[in-house]
């Protein structure tokens, strides 16, 4: 009797620790509807065996918000409130009809879509500028959203978790010769002020021992379990900058981070990750959430967005499942969802 009641508690243990989450919740706005079709500002929809076409990413900047139109093979361009400014186009604009991920530089001006066959480099006019084949890179379809530029250069991780670098004079750098380019962009940083010597030694080291992509203090991955890996080594980092700017851990939230899908959504100015949370909860509901770290590995927040009741969406109060995901550089993160009337853009603002 007394083993059945131990296996009754640890059972209710575990269901309150997968289903306990508590997360904050936040309005969310809809910004703004646009039509699906071909003519100028619309956006493409297309319905497939498979379900339906339309934009598979997007991406927003300070001041703009650029859309791969699959449908019409062409880049929307909008302002932040997403009222229709120009649109992208090239001779050969099939890249844009086979988007997998788009990410801008630094400066905002110069775009590098990941496509099927390949990576794309243009310019804000529309030009293009560089373009190269998987088939240079030991990069295979699941790592070909782990892309990152920076400095003219687009760094990625292959699939076996090493840094390959393409520099800005198309060359293909592998094993050494793409560390020693993060070298190059490290010793020109300023960024590493931020730490003392000390401190500044644990991430260099890791950098260094495990070939990492770590640029300015900076870890790049869109890998959540190599992040919270990274995360783990560098605690005593962490604890010294929560003790000198007193930055700590949201102490509201409640989450069991691994009974979680995640996926990673992008970086904001400060180099916060923002990560695309799903979670299975009882009578068939699914629980959607975006979670949010600093770059030294503190939870700054984690809140819902949208769920799935028995397999019915909830399209009245949030977006739901299948909806892209986009954080802009101030850290107010946008939604799309699709039918084949119109596509609507809701937006959380940066409460944290």
């Amino acid at each position: 009797m007394k083993i059945h009641w131990l296996l009754f508690l640890l059972c209710l243990f575990s269901l309150l620790n997968i289903y306990g989450e508590e997360l904050n919740e936040y309005s969310v706005k809809i910004v703004k509807k646009i039509q699906t079709g071909n003519e100028e500002g619309m956006i493409g929809w297309k319905m497939l065996p498979g379900g339906f076409t339309g934009p598979s990413t997007f991406f927003v900047s300070n001041d703009r918000i650029f859309i791969p139109d699959r449908m019409n093979y062409r880049v929307n361009i909008y302002n932040r409130n997403l009222n229709f400014e120009r649109t992208l186009k090239e001779k050969d604009t099939n890249e844009a009809s086979a988007t997998y991920k788009m990410k801008m530089d630094a400066n905002l001006n110069m775009i590098y879509i990941s496509t099927i066959s390949g990576l794309v480099k243009i310019d804000s006019a529309g030009n293009r500028l560089f373009s190269t084949g998987y088939k240079n890179l030991s990069i295979k379809v699941r790592n070909q959203y782990n892309f990152f530029p920076i400095n003219d250069s687009i760094f990625l991780y292959n699939d076996d978790n090493k840094i390959e670098c393409i520099t800005n004079k198309g060359e293909f750098l592998k094993g050494e010769k793409a560390v020693l380019e993060i070298n190059k962009i490290n010793e020109k940083s300023t960024n590493n002020m931020e730490l003392p010597p000390d401190k500044n030694k644990i991430i260099n080291d890791i950098q260094e021992n495990d070939s990492l992509l770590i640029i300015n203090n900076n870890f790049y991955s869109a890998d959540f379990i190599k992040t919270k890996e990274y995360f783990n080594k560098i605690e005593t980092v962490r604890q010294y900058i929560s003790t000198q700017k007193k930055i700590t851990s949201s102490k509201n939230i409640k989450l069991n981070i691994s009974d979680f899908s995640v996926h990673f959504i992008g970086y904001d100015a400060y180099h916060n990750s923002y990560w695309d949370g799903s979670i299975n909860k009882l009578n068939k509901i699914k629980k959607y959430a975006v979670i949010i770290y600093s770059k030294y590995g503190e939870l700054l927040d984690a809140f819902y967005y949208g769920q799935y009741d028995n397999y019915e969406p909830n399209y009245t109060l949030y977006p739901t499942t299948g909806a892209l995901i986009a954080v802009a550089p101030n850290g107010d993160v946008y939604f799309l969802t699709g039918n084949n009337k119109e596509y609507t853009f809701y937006k959380i603002e940066n409460n944290w």
